[in-house]
């Protein structure tokens, strides 16, 4: 049990850390894509 322990709680917690990374990524994309759109934010290049 130990192994798998050591084994798996490793991947779940990335897993878990992606999950939560990609819900803070579209409440984002949500956000910006309406004001690109509407021209009320530019994306300029380096």
């Amino acid at each position: 049990m130990k192994q798998f322990d050591d084994f798996y709680l490793p991947i779940a917690n990335r897993i878990y850390m992606t999950a939560k990374e990609n819900e803070k990524l579209t409440k984002l994309r949500d956000w910006l894509l309406p004001m690109l759109m509407n021209g009320q934010v530019k994306v300029s290049e380096l």
